[in-house]
C-alpha cells in the first residue's frame, strides 16, 4: 500500500498529473472497495465462529470446564476466552484497519484532484495576468517619466543649440 507516491503531484507537470489522476483514483477506490468487503467478510467469519463455540459450549460445557447448566454470562465469557474466536477478531480488526485507511486514501484523492484544479486555474491566472500597479502609484510613475523625458528634450535641445554656435 504505498499511496504516498500516488498522493504526490509534480507541479511542473500537470498535465499528465491530470491525465493519471482518475487512474490512481480508481484504482484505490478499488482497494478500499475490496478492503470493506474483506472486512465484512472477516465479522461475518467471527460471528461464524461465535455461533458454533456456543453451540459446542451449550452441548459439552465440560469441554470448556463449566457445569452442565452454564449461564449466558459463563457461556459468552468462554466464548470469548476461545482461541479460534481470538484469532478471527484480531484478522477482523486488522481487516476493518486496512479498511478505513484506504478509505482515507481514497478521500485524499478527491482532495488531490481539487488541489489539481487549483493549480491548473493558478497558472492560467499566471498565465495571462498583467501586473497591476494602483491608480495614484500609477500616475506618480507618468508624472516621473514625464519630467525625465522633459529633461532629456531640454538637456538635448541645449546640446543641439550650443553645436550650431
Amino acid at each position: 500500500m504505498d499511496y504516498s507516491r500516488d498522493l504526490e503531484i509534480d507541479r511542473y507537470n500537470l498535465e499528465r498529473e491530470l491525465v493519471s489522476h482518475s487512474q490512481l483514483y480508481m484504482k484505490w477506490a478499488l482497494a478500499a472497495n475490496k478492503a470493506l468487503e474483506e472486512a465484512e467478510m472477516a465479522k461475518d467469519k467471527v460471528e461464524l465462529i461465535k455461533a458454533r463455540i456456543d453451540s459446542d459450549v451449550r452441548s459439552y460445557p465440560e469441554k470448556y470446564n463449566l457445569p452442565d447448566n452454564p449461564k449466558e454470562g459463563a457461556i459468552r465469557s468462554a466464548i470469548i476466552k476461545n482461541k479460534k474466536v481470538k484469532q478471527a477478531v484480531s484478522k477482523y480488526y486488522e481487516a476493518l484497519y486496512n479498511s478505513r485507511v484506504l478509505s482515507d486514501v481514497k478521500n485524499s484523492f478527491r482532495g488531490r484532484g481539487k488541489i489539481l484544479e487549483g493549480l491548473v486555474h493558478l497558472n492560467v491566472q499566471l498565465h495571462f495576468c498583467e501586473p497591476k500597479v494602483l491608480t495614484r502609484k500609477q500616475e506618480e510613475l507618468w508624472q516621473d517619466r514625464a519630467i525625465e523625458i522633459r529633461r532629456d528634450l531640454q538637456q538635448s535641445m541645449r546640446t543641439r543649440k550650443i553645436k550650431r554656435r
